[in-house]
């Protein structure tokens, strides 16, 4: 009896610490955390230096869309002759709770990545395929 009694509260101390967790977000609210302008500020740990013409904003949309720049330099022997910086729109859906699909205009193609997402605060970290991390400070 007294082994009963000890399963039946193990059992409740159980239930109800697992019930004071707090909830995961649910991948239809992630779009909602992420919504909104960031602008890029280190990339590999390093500041970023944003181009003459760029503004380096991201923005996800909480419809599932993102606006974003992308720049191309023309490099005339090695150098940088100029910088052509084009506005471009795509789409994010979340995979799961951490990884994002991003379809976009690259080089003039549409291409298909995924990047795996961190969200602190005002703070968003985006880990690419090839090993590059962007990071990014929510704008106002």
């Amino acid at each position: 009896m007294k082994r009963l009694s000890r399963l039946v509260i193990c059992v409740l101390l159980i239930g109800q610490a697992s019930c004071s967790r707090e909830p995961k977000p649910t991948d239809a609210a992630l779009p909602n955390r992420i919504a909104g302008k960031w602008k890029h500020t280190r990339q590999n740990g390093e500041p970023v230096t944003i181009k003459p013409g760029a503004t380096g904003l991201l923005e996800f949309r909480a419809d599932g869309t993102l606006a974003y720049e992308e720049v191309t330099e023309i490099r005339v022997d090695g150098k940088v002759d100029s910088l052509n910086v084009k506005p471009s729109q795509g789409k994010y859906r979340f995979l799961d709770g951490e990884n994002i699909e991003i379809e976009g205009e690259d080089r003039g193609q549409i291409k298909t990545w995924s990047v795996k997402a961190a969200l602190k605060d005002n703070f968003l970290t985006l880990h690419k395929p090839y090993g590059q991390v962007d990071e990014f400070e929510r704008v106002p």
